[in-house]
């Protein structure tokens, strides 16, 4: 037997061995006989005691027929039944009466034939204290929540878990619902029993309308749950660009710490949502990591731009670069936003950062460089774009290791060393001969020559030319100018083929574009 979800009524999933005999009233309104057959149940000529012990007698489940009528949406056979003397209130094992059944149900009729027979509207079920009035508005039945509050429903009692009929409808989506609540006397910021506001609620999924209806009510915009997460924190996180766009118009706090030194920019950033964070930076949100509020500390937030290079966001970091972040902020290990990128080998925020003037030559706290993480990496593409932009090959780290031993400690064919090969070749004396080119000019042609050459598949350096001539006389021909002045032209490596031979173009498979520069 299929088991019911944790918010299903069990009530109404009969357990093995307990079908109930249709040749009786419970029986036969499990089978939704007709009021003629019911009757048949109910003689007129029954003693009275029988009779109110029959209609009122519980199945295997403890629902008695009226609750299996209303629960149906059965309104004609409920107003029988409540004809006949059956208990309005009668409840399930798990305290829900037949009104709280149609209510979540959505049956309008039924609701309404049991609150003419006054059946109690503040009545709580027994597991999770939830009032009729909250059901209603958790499954968004408007008419039905309509006729809870004309009947005088209390819009403040919560259900044990502190999620009200505000919280339960802003949570779902309900606007309209939303609406009519905060119109009889809502609180508009009641929390749950997590110290979430409905706004929260409203904010972390996403409900833009539900978020505007409880900002024109007045809901506390910047209100804390209890880890110190605002509204604005959890739109970002979860990527809501128009609920972060109605907080940042309504004046909402921008740079909000919560208890894990993370603001709404740095959330947004962890997460990729490059829309978000650009919404929030044009608002005037600090684009850079802040000291943590607590006097004690002395560790810093982790930098949004650090955190957006660690995970290959490359449009996340050209927009914060426009914003003026700190290109070469550290983190607590002395790392910066280029170490990250160059380690995991995103080219493509390699680019960024590198365009906006990144130093190639700060250390962490092991004394590795952006070029010796790159090369211990395995991250040729990176490698090359660090060598093009001047990056020292024999600065050592704590242990002693150059990018250049380790790139000659690999193997001899793999890409990483065919890089430094053309490095070591193109940097002798006798190359300064050709038109007063000095060794880093005449690299990046070559690295140029490396890229291109990657890409039509051909091989990746021709190591065979004996004279500088030559190699001036293949580069005019494949660029198609006479000197050398001017920019070589960066190339895209996203569409390099993934060969299996020693001279294929390396790359990554992260998802961040490999631009060569």
């Amino acid at each position: 037997m299929q088991r019911p979800a944790p918010d299903d009524d069990r009530e109404d999933f009969l357990t093995d061995g307990h079908e109930e005999d249709p040749n009786t009233l419970v029986g036969a309104t499990k089978k939704r006989a007709g009021i003629g057959v019911l009757a048949t149940f109910l003689p007129n000529t029954l003693d009275p005691t029988k009779r109110q012990a029959l209609i009122n007698r519980n199945d295997a489940s403890g629902r008695t027929p009226l609750v299996i009528a209303a629960s149906g949406g059965r309104a004609d056979v409920v107003q029988y039944f409540l004809r006949e003397g059956a208990l309005v209130d009668a409840a399930t094992p798990s305290g829900k009466t037949a009104l709280a059944k149609a209510c979540q149900k959505g049956h309008c009729e039924v609701v309404a034939a049991l609150l003419n027979a006054k059946a109690s509207v503040q009545r709580r079920d027994t597991i999770k204290g939830a009032t009729p009035l909250v059901r209603a508005c958790q499954e968004g039945h408007v008419e039905i929540v309509r006729l809870l509050l004309a009947a005088k429903a209390t819009v403040d009692i919560a259900k044990r878990s502190g999620k009200g009929p505000l919280w339960s409808a802003c949570w779902k989506g309900h606007v309209e619902i939303a609406g009519l609540l905060l119109e009889v006397g809502a609180t508009p910021d009641e929390k749950d029993e997590e110290g979430w506001t409905a706004l929260h609620a409203a904010s972390s999924y996403g409900h833009g309308k539900v978020v505007a209806c409880l900002l024109n009510c007045k809901a506390n915009i910047n209100a804390l749950t209890p880890s110190g997460k605002t509204p604005l924190s959890k739109a970002s996180w979860r990527g809501h660009f128009g609920v972060v766009e109605l907080l940042t118009k309504a004046n909402a706090e921008l740079d909000v710490m919560d208890n894990k030194r993370a603001r709404a920019i740095t959330r947004a950033c962890r997460a990729g949502h490059y829309q978000v964070a650009k919404c929030l930076l044009e608002a005037k949100c600090m684009p850079g990591s802040m000291r943590y509020e607590d006097p004690s500390a002395v560790t810093v937030e982790k930098s949004p731009l650090i955190i957006a290079a660690q995970r290959g966001f490359a449009r996340l970091v050209e927009v914060l670069l426009k914003a003026r972040a700190e290109v070469d902020e550290r983190s607590d290990d002395h790392g910066t936003a280029l170490m990250m990128a160059s380690s995991r080998g995103f080219s493509a925020t390699t680019h960024a950062l590198l365009q906006d003037k990144a130093s190639i030559e700060l250390m962490d706290v092991k004394g590795k460089t952006p070029l010796l993480k790159a090369v211990i990496a395995n991250r040729d593409v990176v490698a090359r774009q660090l060598l093009y932009a001047g990056a020292i090959t024999d600065t050592p780290d704590s242990r002693g290791r150059t990018a250049l031993s380790v790139a000659e400690a690999g193997d001899p064919g793999r890409p990483l060393q065919v890089v430094f090969d053309n490095y070591r070749l193109y940097s002798t004396p006798w190359s300064r001969r050709a038109n007063g080119a000095h060794p880093p000019k005449l690299f990046r042609m070559a690295t140029a020559v490396f890229v291109t050459q990657a890409q039509r598949g051909s091989v990746l350096w021709p190591l065979g030319y004996d004279t500088t001539d030559l190699f001036i006389e293949e580069l005019r021909k494949l660029f198609q100018f006479d000197g050398f002045r001017g920019h070589v032209p960066i190339v895209d490596d996203s569409e390099v083929p993934k060969h299996t031979s020693p001279a294929a173009a390396g790359g990554n498979a992260d998802g961040d574009n490999d631009v060569a520069s």
